[in-house]
Parts: structure tokens; C-alpha cells; sequence
């Protein structure tokens, strides 16, 4: 009967602990800022962006220990690698140091990139993205319109418009992540450019919500379930012995197609040369694909190579110029180890893969069209 009672008594307690745990867990959310709280400075820099803004304009965040959010998922502090990071946005809410004044001459913009949270540079400070490197090698002016998602055509030439910018190149990321190319249509009218758009995001934001746990969590993942079989992050070791931290719907191959169309592709070139500019589509693979070849983990799945390498041959033979950085990023993954080019803790690249895709894109943008 004592023992009877003590497991009632414990019984009663439990919803009390779980509820205090939730109370503390809600109200460090509400009352500690997102500055201080958050892993690094992208979470700051999106509260207060406004419609078509990816992030709070004229703002600018410090974060002298950003960490990643792979190790953030996984809820072991002994895997983080920590960074420093300064992130910078202009009038318009997108990440440059740069504002969009007139220069002597005319525009200081000789292009503009668009695409996910690796063209934006989430972990990377100002001068280490991918848009503000490859300017330094074209000598000019990148613009990042990075983070919005799929944009419209008519959308990003109102962009363009707006800075003024006459010519030069416009570089539109596709992540791996995304899914398979869209069977190709007939030359898709705006009407229904806009519905596959309109689609896709709401495809994409439901995909990768899913999966997102808030940065400022009290409660870390338990120990006993890091690392399992349903946890959203894997952590196999590379040959040194060290550990890479992979996001778990990385690991195998997508089922998903996403609604873009390789059309997609064909009419924003058409309409961009119009404007005298020129499309170049660049293909990112996932950190998984790139370093699956140097992964000692025979649970591991092969890396789907499929879904680049289908939507590369797709596009340049609708005439649409490509990079393909899988290859580039797996070859050069294999010669700089155990140097990294990505955050051992994130799923992004880190400087020294920004800089590897900043060449790959400056040396195709030389090349004549």
C-alpha cells in the first residue's frame, strides 16, 4: 500500500513538472530578447522584416558566439563550433553592407544573386558570402536578394528596375533539398508561372517548418535519443576521427518533386535578356551529398545524385546556362580534408566553401555566353 501511494503521489507530480518545464520553457521565449537568446544573428535580423522583406531593414547584429544548427537540433553543447558573425542589412531588408545609393558613373551593381539561407550566408559574416566574394573577384557589386525564396519574374524585374542595373548577370540558386526538377511544360504564362511559385513556397516553407526546432529551446534533445534513428540529426565520423553533423531528411533520396518548372528557368532567361542581363542557374547541393563519399558509417545511405545532375542536362538543353557545384564541392570536400567547407555543426558552408562557390560562379560569369 506505501508503495502504491508514492507511485500516486508521483503520478500527480508529473503533469505539475511537465507543465513548469513548459511555463519556463514558453517564458524564456517571451521575456528573454531574440538577440540574446538565439544561436546566431539570423534570428534577430528576421523579426520586424516587412512584406518582400527577408530580414529587418537598416539593421545590423553582432554575435561574437554564434553556433550552428545542426548542434543547436542535437542538443549537445560539446558539438558546437563556436564563430564569431556580423550580419548587415540594407534599406530594402537584404543582406549587403552596401546600399543601393548611385555612384559616379552610374550603378555600382554589375548583378544580383538570389536563392536560400546558403546564398544569404547564415553562420558567415558580411564579407565572407558568397555574393559579396564574388564581387570582390568580378570587381564590382553583387546585389543579394537571397532569402525570399522562389521569386517571379516580374517581381525580380522590379528588383532590378530599382537598382538600376542595365546589365550584367543575375544568378538564381536551386537547392538540392527542393526536390526533383518539375516535368517541363509548354512555355508557362505568367498566370501560371505565378500559381507554380505561389505553390512551391507554400510547398517548401511546409517541408523545411516541419523540421525547424526554435532556436531558443530551454531543453536540449535528451541524450538518449541524440543521434537515433529518429532524430533530426546524424553525426557520423570523418576519416580523422571527428564528427560531421548531418541533417536526417538529407540522408535519403528525395521524394519530392517541387512545382518549379525547368520552363521556369526559360522564361526568366527570355525576360531577363530583354533587360540586357544575364541568367546563370547555379545547383547547391546538400552538405550530406558533398561529404558522403569521406563518411565512415555503413548505416549511411548512398547520396541521390540524381536530382542535380537530371535538372543540369534538363536545363542546358533548354538553352539555360548552369553550374552544377555538386562535383566541384565533392572533389574539393576530398582534397582540402580535414580542412572543412562547411560547418562541422551546420548545415551550411562556411567561409572556405563560400569562397570555393564564389570562384566556380566567377569563373563561369568570364565565360563568353
Amino acid at each position: 500500500m506505501h508503495l502504491k501511494h508514492r507511485l500516486t503521489r508521483a503520478g500527480g507530480l508529473l503533469p505539475v513538472l511537465l507543465a513548469s518545464f513548459a511555463f519556463v520553457d514558453v517564458g524564456t521565449r517571451l521575456l528573454v530578447p531574440v538577440q540574446a537568446s538565439s544561436i546566431r544573428a539570423w534570428e534577430p535580423m528576421s523579426v520586424g522584416a516587412g512584406p518582400g522583406q527577408p530580414f529587418a531593414p537598416d539593421r545590423s547584429v553582432w554575435r561574437p558566439r554564434a553556433w550552428g544548427d545542426l548542434s543547436n537540433m542535437s542538443g549537445d553543447d560539446e558539438l558546437r563550433v563556436y564563430r564569431s558573425e556580423r550580419f548587415t542589412s540594407d534599406s530594402w531588408g537584404f543582406r549587403n553592407r552596401l546600399d543601393r545609393e548611385r555612384v559616379a558613373g552610374g550603378s555600382p551593381w554589375i548583378g544580383l544573386l538570389t536563392g536560400t539561407s546558403n546564398s544569404v550566408g547564415s553562420g558567415l559574416s558580411d564579407g565572407q558570402t558568397v555574393p559579396e566574394q564574388l564581387g570582390r573577384l568580378l570587381e564590382g557589386r553583387v546585389y543579394s536578394v537571397a532569402g525570399l525564396g522562389p521569386i517571379l519574374p516580374g517581381d525580380l524585374k522590379a528588383i532590378i528596375r530599382r537598382l538600376d542595373l542595365k546589365s550584367g548577370v543575375v544568378l538564381v540558386e536551386y537547392f538540392e533539398r527542393e526536390g526533383a526538377p518539375h516535368p517541363s511544360c509548354v512555355i508557362c504564362p505568367q498566370p501560371r508561372l505565378s500559381r507554380y511559385l505561389k505553390e512551391a513556397k507554400a510547398s517548401l516553407a511546409s517541408y523545411q517548418g516541419s523540421r525547424i526546432q526554435l532556436p531558443t529551446s530551454c531543453f536540449p534533445r535528451p541524450p538518449m535519443e541524440r543521434f537515433s534513428s529518429d532524430s533530426p540529426v546524424r553525426a557520423p565520423s570523418l576519416p580523422d576521427g571527428s564528427r560531421l553533423l548531418l541533417f536526417a531528411g538529407d540522408l535519403e533520396p528525395s521524394s519530392r518533386t517541387t512545382i518549379i518548372p525547368v520552363d521556369y528557368y526559360v522564361d526568366l532567361a527570355q525576360r531577363l535578356a530583354e533587360e540586357n542581363l544575364r541568367l546563370i542557374v547555379f545547383l547547391v547541393p546538400t552538405k550530406f551529398s558533398v561529404y558522403q563519399p569521406l563518411l565512415d558509417d555503413p548505416d549511411l545511405p548512398t547520396a541521390d545524385g540524381r536530382t542535380l545532375a537530371v535538372l543540369e542536362r534538363r536545363l542546358r538543353r533548354a538553352g539555360v546556362e548552369v553550374v552544377n557545384l555538386k562535383p566541384i564541392l565533392r572533389t574539393a570536400a576530398a582534397r582540402e580534408f580535414p580542412r572543412l567547407l562547411y560547418f562541422a555543426d551546420d548545415t551550411h558552408w562556411n567561409s572556405a566553401g563560400a569562397a570555393l562557390v564564389a570562384q566556380a560562379l566567377a569563373t563561369r560569369v568570364r565565360q563568353e555566353h
